[in-house]
């Protein structure tokens, strides 16, 4: 198998150009403007203020920048902190208070009400703002809108969303900043999401009527089936406002999820993405950790670690799960050895179930290494979403439980599983890689498709349907970078905001979305999502922040799903 990790993250851009077009995107324009807060006034008392605090002052102790903007060497530091204000001054100029940008045809656009992009900005453009004081002024911005405007009175909101973006972003700046406003908001919001949970079984609806004060059923799945990663993956966020609150009222009923999700747990311990609100059993045979499925499995680890370690069920959780994607999803292509995690659609294979019947749930390192040679019988469909690549970077946080490479070899020896998973782990990272290398704007599709080893075509090892061609600006790959760059050094795992910058940018404000990533001249499109601003820009600072090492220590955070930083707590429940 061929995995030559050394010089896979060091090539440059090819040399094309290309020029963002206008989409014809129809948008909806409502009355909410009118609601909204004039920014004027406080554009001319950012411009006016003389004196105020040095950048550097943060009030939290474990996020103090060590420079200024203008000590800044690295130009892509530099260039990532001018594209984090490109990006939000093209929001706040035509989307002020809206959900999200559409930079083309510069207007915003509202699903949730609650000013999306504001929210899940704030912690990036507070710990960018530390350096560099033209984005702590857009920070201030942000802070009086939430203290004046942000209400939480309209329509229908999707549970895991609001929760992993907007209580997360409150709860994030609030650690930063100790500003109470932001405590009280989090609080106030998730006492109205509370009632989702209010089903026969304890897993909550897919969303909540924020008017009538009612949780709602997922539209569209058999008998309104809640996704697996969506039930799951507000945990963090729930037991820090507890823990904050002194109230576990939230804790324990995120927990109560779990507890359910733990007793129908499958002999593979990999779950289908539906869950019955009804009946608290999975629906459906599809299984895969990208859509649906992915935050599932980054959070098994991630409620253990957030909370002291001290829950030791979680981490078995995620060893059982991580074990079960080893034995039956991981596959590798036949010419170029891409490592890739598949996804099974008609429920699991009867040999894998003789296999665990046989051997248990762990047949072995000895049984994976035959199988890479021969995966026939996995059945399993070779397409792995952009959001798998999450994986690599939290396997790597499970092997070092956020210590350096460096720290760990100082006191002992990688395990022999460790280094099966370290192996892996780097082996997927290689591949997300290649996910933008292969395509001439160095951007990556959001599904990528990976040839068999029993396939007559002769074709590349991978490829893309045209149905997938499109990118939304995500982070996952850039958050595993930033992972594997901090805990193991390697400066190869830095080089793919090139991309972005030249084929997402729009002149006027913003960044955009692509219809296709193997053109360079291919279509724009014309939507700047919230998280690319909440995590991709995030994540791209953090990982070329080496004059701030300190800001975020692995040992001493715990990231959720949408990149807002929870610090390491003692919670009980």
């Amino acid at each position: 198998m061929y995995l030559g990790y050394v010089n896979f993250f060091t090539e440059e851009l090819p040399v094309n150009s290309s020029t963002n077009k206008n989409s014809d995107i129809v948008t909806e324009n409502s009355k909410i403007q009118s609601k909204l807060p004039t920014i004027e006034k406080s554009i001319e008392k950012e411009e006016k203020k003389k004196e105020e605090k040095p950048p550097n002052s943060s009030t939290n102790n474990n996020i103090i920048a060590k420079i200024e903007y203008s000590e800044i060497k690295n130009s892509k530091l530099k260039s990532i902190l001018d594209g984090t204000l490109h990006a939000f001054k093209g929001y706040r100029e035509y989307a002020w208070g809206y959900d999200e940008l559409h930079p083309n045809s510069k207007i915003g656009r509202n699903s949730f009400r609650m000013g999306l992009t504001i929210i899940d900005s704030m912690d990036t453009l507070y710990i960018q703002g530390l350096v560099d004081k033209r984005l702590m002024d857009e920070f201030e911005l942000c802070r009086e809108w939430v203290r004046d405007h942000l209400k939480f009175d309209e329509g229908e909101v999707n549970l895991f969303e609001t929760t992993i973006r907007v209580v997360g972003g409150l709860l994030s700046t609030y650690h930063l900043t100790n500003d109470k406003i932001f405590l009280m908001k989090a609080t106030e919001l998730v006492d109205k999401l509370m009632i989702a949970f209010e089903t026969p079984a304890g897993i909550p609806y897919a969303s909540v009527n924020l008017e009538k004060a009612e949780g709602v059923a997922a539209q569209g799945f058999q008998n309104g089936a809640s996704t697996t990663s969506e039930v799951s993956t507000i945990q963090l966020s729930f037991n820090y406002l507890s823990y904050l609150t002194k109230d576990n009222k939230y804790a324990k009923a995120a927990r109560k999820v779990m507890d359910i999700l733990e007793k129908n747990e499958p002999a593979t311990s990999l779950v289908p993405i539906l869950v019955s609100p009804q009946t608290g059993k999975y629906v459906g045979s599809t299984i895969r950790l990208g859509s649906r499925g992915d935050s599932y499995y980054e959070y098994l680890w991630k409620q253990w670690y957030h909370n002291g370690k001290k829950e030791k069920r979680f981490h078995d959780m995620w060893v059982r799960a991580w074990t079960g994607v080893k034995n039956w999803l991981i596959d590798v292509t036949p010419r170029e050895g891409f490592i890739y995690i598949g996804e099974w659609n008609n429920g699991e294979p009867t040999e894998v179930l003789e296999t665990i019947s046989k051997l248990g749930k762990d047949p072995g390192i000895e049984y994976r290494k035959k199988n890479f040679t021969d995966k026939k019988e996995k059945q399993i469909s070779p397409k792995m979403d952009h959001l798998v690549c999450f994986l690599p970077g939290t396997v790597l946080l499970s092997i070092t439980n956020g210590k350096t490479l460096q720290e760990i070899k100082k006191t002992r020896k990688l395990t022999e599983i460790e280094e099966e998973d370290f192996f892996l782990a780097e082996g997927l990272l290689r591949t997300c890689y290649e996910m933008y290398r292969m395509n001439p704007t160095f951007l990556a599709s959001e599904i990528t498709m990976f040839r068999k080893k029993f396939e007559s075509d002769q074709g590349p090892d991978m490829y893309i349907k045209s149905a997938d061609t499109h990118n939304l600006l995500r982070p996952e790959t850039v958050e595993s970078l930033f992972y594997f760059y901090r805990i193991t050094g390697n400066e190869t795992y830095r080089n793919i905001w090139q991309g972005f910058e030249k084929y997402s940018k729009v002149a006027t404000g913003g960044y955009t979305n692509l219809r296709d990533v193997t053109k360079t001249d291919g279509p724009s499109g014309d939507r700047m999502e919230t998280f690319f601003l909440g995590e991709t820009l995030k994540y791209f600072y953090l990982l070329f922040s080496d004059d701030n090492e300190n800001l975020y220590p692995l040992d001493k955070y715990c990231f959720n799903t949408e990149a807002h930083a929870f610090p390491i707590i003692d919670l009980v429940i």
